[in-house]
């Protein structure tokens, strides 16, 4: 597993520090779905991220979505590159707070975060 960066900061805003943990699928495109074979995702990436007041969970996901498969040139995206991370794909998983997100082909599907070690 690569180095994990914890608690780096991203934004501008004047909204809650939100923790978000970014796990890779790492098993061939083919192979991706529902880890029904019991293998897990690999934690790559935690940070603390910086909402805005009123921003709810879709904003925070597309925000990573952007940041991490998109390479916006935000110092947190940067960061995420550097350390030769891939980009966010079909099959990670993203948790914020206690909730889990996977990404799917089109938008995200919840994910039990309790399969998580």
């Amino acid at each position: 597993m690569n180095d994990v960066v914890l608690l780096t900061t991203r934004g501008v805003s004047t909204g809650p520090l939100v923790p978000v943990l970014i796990y890779h699928d790492e098993r061939e495109w083919g192979q991706k779905g529902l880890l029904e074979d019991g293998s897990q995702p690999e934690l790559r990436f935690v940070y603390k991220c910086q909402t805005d007041a009123d921003a709810d969970t879709a904003d925070v996901l597309e925000t990573c979505f952007e940041e991490f498969n998109n390479g916006q040139d935000s110092p947190v995206a940067e960061e995420y590159r550097d350390l030769g991370l891939r980009s966010l794909s079909t099959g990670d998983v993203v948790v914020i707070g206690e909730a889990g997100w996977r990404c799917d082909s089109f938008g995200w599907s919840r994910y039990n975060t309790v399969t998580i070690p």
